[in-house]
């Protein structure tokens, strides 16, 4: 049976895999039954129609040759990159033309867009800082009466018109190595800061600028780009960092402000309320330490700031314990300061000395005897015997003290550590056993000396006839004890008693004591040899005291003398203990304070009590 071609129907063999006459491939798979004549006839016509299209097909690709897929691909990408190219030579035309910088420049400027305006303005051909591109855009927040046309316009060449600070131009540099650009031109900004000080120095939006010339009232400052700026001043000092914070506007080529920085160097005047001693006194700014020369009247420190921050305060070391100064705000350039040393505590000593006066004051009126008040010199005693009773009838005074006013506000140093106060006291009684008790008012004045060596206070002088009250009576209360006055009697005329025998003996010794430093001091025995007995072993070693230690160049100070103890040791013979305090000057400069404790022999001679001894 032979085989036929499906597509061509010519006859092919039966080991034929493909037709040899049209190249389709043959079907093993032939039906049993043969198929219809006109089938038959009707698919040898379509063999031979395909037979000849192949035929011319194959004519046909003869003469032309076929592309690869790869060929094809590489083909597309080549009018995509060219078409893309095209595209971006125009894109970049546009996007760096003059108009379309101008453009964006309008855009960002509005925008508050500090990124785009960095890259976009320079200065003398510098990329302006990130700061300086915020200041540019603050142009528009700073303040309402900004109304620029440009923005209600959308015209951005008016932007030069109204900030003629910027300006276009080309740039000498190829936007992506390609293209031409134009950048915005800004104006260079200087800006002197004026201050009182020199060394103050400002930072704008917080970014250090080149500083271009530091003269003694001003710094300048620049080149800046224009706009508006958060100018702090600082300045350093030794007692810390003071600074002030201002908005400028850099709108034109030269700018002036002032820093504002409250700094000025402080003089300090420095004044001792009562001129009270102390032992040392340390001053501190904001705790830290200012040497302060109390010889002077001014001291000048700094510079400081102003503003309040800086406060002055002190420490002073006192016999009564230490004493605060201040704090005192330093606000101004001359400052006043006041030391009151006069603290609680020491009103607290000065008042109990007073007070205890005071009781035994009214004590000695009603006795008609001042050997009644404890605790004071016989030198003081024998002069308040002769102010309290030399004009009275010799009846004491009945009654009770009331209250003791004390005017510490007064107070004033009349000597060397010597103070007086007013006091008032006030009594109600009567000098007349038969009248009626009054209140009595007795306006007096004390005077206390203070000892630096052992830090006490004791009455040095008082006085019942002072002529003003205090201005500020701080009232004190008292013990209110009664006290019954003595009468007048003829045996107190007795003469040569007992006391007045101490009293006189006391002032003697007393008086020995600070008539021998005068003697010392001005080489002139003649001031102390009235004291001594005339002739005796005493006398003699005196008179060589004094010439001698004037020819050394010694001098003294008396800070204190007290007779402490007084024992009779024979008819017309004491024995006196003395406590003294003395200040040696040294030729060499050099100063010593001593204390010493002496044993005084007095004897009763023709010229009544002398020294006779001194151990």
């Amino acid at each position: 049976m032979r085989n036929f071609c499906k597509e061509c129907g010519k006859a092919v063999s039966e080991t034929m895999r493909f037709c040899k006459h049209c190249g389709t491939e043959i079907t093993r798979n032939v039906p049993k039954n043969e198929a219809p004549l006109q089938k038959t006839e009707t698919h040898a016509e379509n063999n031979k129609n395909n037979t000849q299209n192949q035929i011319q097909t194959r004519k046909t690709n003869k003469g032309k040759k076929v592309l690869s897929k790869k060929q094809k691909i590489m083909t597309g990408l080549f009018g995509l990159l060219l078409l893309g190219g095209l595209g971006f030579v125009i894109w970049g035309n546009y996007y760096y033309s003059e108009a379309n910088t101008v453009k964006r420049f309008r855009d960002a400027f509005v925008e508050g867009e500090a990124g785009t305006l960095q890259k976009m303005v320079t200065v003398q051909g510098n990329t302006i800082s990130k700061e300086e591109a915020e200041a540019i855009t603050h142009l528009l927040t700073e303040d309402d009466d900004y109304d620029f046309e440009f923005i209600k316009d959308k015209n951005p060449e008016k932007l030069f018109e109204e900030l003629p600070v910027f300006k276009v131009a080309a740039s000498n540099k190829k936007a992506l190595l390609f293209f031409d650009q134009y950048e915005i031109e800004a104006e260079p900004q200087y800006v002197s800061i004026y201050s009182d000080v020199q060394g103050v120095e400002t930072t704008f939006n917080e970014k250090e600028f080149p500083m271009l010339e530091e003269a003694r009232s001003y710094t300048e400052y620049g080149p800046l780009a224009p706009g508006v700026y958060e100018a702090k001043s600082a300045y350093q000092t030794d007692f810390g960092k003071v600074d002030n914070r201002k908005t400028v506007v850099l709108l034109s080529s030269e700018n002036e402000y002032e820093s504002e920085v409250e700094v000025s160097e402080v003089t300090l005047s420095v004044s001792k309320l009562y001129e009270l001693p102390y032992d040392s006194i340390q001053f501190m700014i904001n705790e830290e330490k200012v040497d302060i020369d109390m010889e002077d009247d001014d001291v000048t420190v700094g510079p400081l700031p102003l503003d309040g921050s800086m406060e002055l305060t002190g420490v002073a070391k006192t016999g009564w314990g230490e004493v605060n100064i201040g704090p005192i705000a330093l606000t101004e350039s001359y400052q006043d300061v006041e030391m009151d040393l006069l603290n609680d505590q020491l009103k607290e000593a000065m008042s109990q000395l007073i007070l205890s006066f005071s009781e035994d004051y009214v004590e000695a009126l009603a006795q008609q005897d001042a050997s009644a008040i404890e605790n004071i010199s016989g030198a003081l005693q024998e002069t308040l015997d002769y102010d309290l009773f030399s004009y009275t009838d010799g009846n004491g005074f009945s009654g009770s003290l009331d209250e003791v006013g004390i005017s510490f506000t007064d107070m004033i140093e009349v000597e060397d550590n010597v103070y007086e106060i007013p006091v008032q006291i006030k009594m109600t009684g009567t000098y007349d056993k038969d009248g009626d008790p009054e209140e009595i008012k007795k306006d007096a004045v004390f005077q206390l000396q203070y000892n630096k060596n052992n830090g006490e206070w004791n009455v040095f002088y008082f006085n019942e006839s002072y002529y003003t009250t205090g201005s500020n009576l701080e009232f004190y209360e008292v013990s209110g004890e009664e006290h019954q006055g003595v009468t007048a009697d003829d045996s107190d005329e007795e003469a040569d008693s007992e006391e007045e025998e101490l009293a006189e003996i006391e002032v003697l010794v007393e008086n020995y004591v600070y008539d021998l430093v005068d003697a010392i001091n001005a080489g002139d025995y003649s001031l102390v040899e009235g004291n001594i007995a005339p002739g005796s072993d005493f006398d003699t070693m005196q008179k060589d005291l004094v010439a001698r230690l004037y020819d050394a160049g010694l001098t003294q100070e008396v800070l204190s003398a007290a007779v402490v103890d007084m024992t009779e040791i024979d008819s017309g013979e004491w024995e006196v203990t003395t406590n003294e305090t003395i200040v040696l000057n040294y030729s060499s400069g050099e100063t010593e304070t001593e204390d010493y404790q002496w044993v005084y022999t007095i004897e009763l001679t023709e010229d009544g009590y002398k020294i006779t001894n001194l151990e």
